[in-house]
């Protein structure tokens, strides 16, 4: 118990009375009486779509609690990167040709947190328009037998998830060797 002045409403004059202060447990909130300890259930049906170079939105089906779930959380793999208090969300600021595995949290007013849903992973497209990542800055040409064989020097300009996207052929007069000539 502690002691607390209190107007009385009547001429500026106070009375003073005695009051009992609640105090949560942490992670928990006394909404209405009631102490919440309960977790929300795990969003179900993650599924991610209109997945650009630099975004991807993703969707699922709402989770439940014994009070209610006030927001809800995405990860990539253990960074926040985003919260709403709606089923959808779209991710922007992504990089062009990369892997990401997202899950989605549900959250209550009093902290409780559910499990992470299942992860879906999703890889932005191949950036275009402002130039490749990939860029090949000088040919060496050495002689065909012995010597200093022939080279590429290639110059990467920001970071690369996959090569796999990228192909180098070689050509002769025309005549390459992966067909694309």
């Amino acid at each position: 118990d502690s002691s607390q002045r209190v107007p009385n409403g009547e001429g500026g004059a106070r009375n003073t009375s005695t009051y009992a202060q609640l105090t949560p447990t942490p992670g928990t909130e006394n909404i209405a009486g009631i102490i919440d300890t309960e977790a929300p259930s795990v969003p179900l049906n993650v599924v991610s779509s209109n997945i650009t170079e630099s975004e991807a939105t993703l969707t699922w089906d709402a989770s439940t609690d014994n009070i209610a779930v006030s927001e809800y959380q995405v990860f990539n793999g253990t960074t926040l990167i985003g919260t709403t208090t709606n089923l959808t969300i779209t991710l922007t600021g992504l990089t062009p040709s990369t892997d990401y595995s997202f899950t989605v949290v549900a959250l209550d007013a009093a902290g409780n947190t559910s499990e992470p849903s299942a992860a879906v992973s999703v890889t932005t497209q191949v950036g275009s328009g402002g130039g490749s990542a990939l860029l090949i800055t000088g040919v060496f040409d050495g002689p065909l037998t012995g010597g200093t064989p022939k080279g590429v020097e290639l110059y990467v300009t920001s970071d690369i998830a996959d090569l796999s996207v990228y192909g180098l052929g070689s050509a002769n007069n025309g005549g390459g060797t992966d067909g694309e000539e």
